[in-house]
């Protein structure tokens, strides 16, 4: 039984004291992750610890909606074609209307997310998307780029979740206990959903790390009335079936 987290950002600076102990409970619980960057600078720490520990590590690499402003973006996007050959994905991208509410802000998002998703296109990877307060925009540009293979990370916007299937997407669903995320779950097909801890972010209680992802499997499972290894042998599947 393998339990796979979709989404981890171990290059925080969170992990830096400890990050060895946090792999150690992960190969204790048999758990698995994507390991995903925001930007140059922890693109390449992304890259270095998940060829540290490449048994349990995968990577993502891409350039977040927050460094849209300030980022080389033709830099960014030639440190992920140098990299494509160490990656599974292209992430964290996407939009973000949250933080950033000025038109001109908006746009250069859009440019920024629209170039990184023709980078996904040549290079041939799928993506995981950013989006907050921005899910129209996003599944609006997605559906523009059928065949690029789509996953929304940390999903609990339960009303869009028909839009964002029938758009294509997967969803990533996090550690996090509220209602949305129990509509979520017995709404969704095992066969497009992923589970995923955001970690060091979306816990309940101090600092996320992808040993927890169990408890979002277990908590997928009691919603779908059905068993931990169904659940668990579903969504690896579904990663493989992403990643291959």
């Amino acid at each position: 039984m393998v339990f796979i987290d979709s989404h981890a950002h171990l290059e925080q600076s969170l992990f830096d004291t400890d990050l060895d102990a946090v792999i150690g409970r992960m190969r204790e619980k048999n758990v698995k992750c994507l390991n995903v960057g925001i930007n140059l600078k922890t693109n390449r720490k992304t890259l270095e610890i998940s060829h540290r520990y490449d048994d349990v590590l995968w990577s993502a690499i891409g350039l977040h909606p927050d460094y849209a402003q300030t980022a080389d973006l033709d830099k960014e996007i030639e440190f992920v074609r140098e990299h494509s050959s160490e990656i599974v994905a292209i992430g964290e991208i996407g939009l973000d209307f949250y933080h950033f509410k000025k038109e001109d802000a908006e746009q250069k998002q859009g440019k920024v997310f629209e170039a990184q998703l023709e980078l996904a296109v040549e290079l041939k990877k799928p993506v995981f998307i950013h989006s907050r307060k921005a899910i129209a925009e996003v599944l609006e540009a997605a559906a523009c780029f059928p065949q690029v293979k789509k996953v929304l990370h940390g999903f609990l916007l339960d009303d869009w979740l028909g839009k964002a299937l029938e758009t294509g997407c997967w969803v990533s669903v996090p550690t996090l206990k509220i209602k949305e995320r129990v509509k979520i779950f017995k709404q969704v097909p095992l066969e497009r959903v992923f589970l995923e801890t955001d970690s060091p972010f979306l816990w309940r209680d101090g600092r996320n790390e992808p040993s927890n992802v169990i408890e979002a499997y277990q908590a997928l499972a009691d919603a779908k009335n059905a068993g931990l290894t169904e659940v668990e042998k579903k969504v690896e599947e579904n990663f493989r079936l992403l990643i291959e």
